[in-house]
């Protein structure tokens, strides 16, 4: 998960570059290609294409924009058919951050138990 609080400390003319500390094998010039995409200007996601998309996250377009990100228990069957997948990394502008930062913060989720 971002770490949200920090996100108030960026400046806002900064960019932020979010992925999973399960990513060990990820190339730095894979990063930088991502971050020249966002170019600290707009939300830039990593996706992949894989044969056997099961338990990840769809990427849903319209033409080539990214119209939703679906997780597999919430998708439709056409959408389970997607074989483009989110890979949890994504580089955006600072103040987009912040904006994402302040909506989680007032949203609260109710959590599950473990029993």
């Amino acid at each position: 998960a971002m770490p949200y609080s920090s996100a108030p400390l960026l400046a806002a003319d900064e960019q932020v570059l979010v992925l999973s500390g399960d990513v060990p094998l990820i190339q730095p010039d894979t990063l930088r290609a991502l971050c020249d995409c966002s170019a600290g200007e707009a939300l830039a996601l990593l996706t992949i294409r894989l044969p056997d998309a099961t338990g990840y996250g769809r990427i849903v377009r319209q033409g080539e924009a990214v119209q939703a990100i679906v997780e597999q228990r919430d998708a439709t069957p056409a959408q389970c058919a997607i074989d483009e997948v989110y890979s949890g990394i994504m580089a955006l502008p600072a103040a987009l951050a912040q904006t994402l930062a302040a909506a989680a913060a007032a949203h609260t989720m109710p959590r599950a138990s473990c029993t």
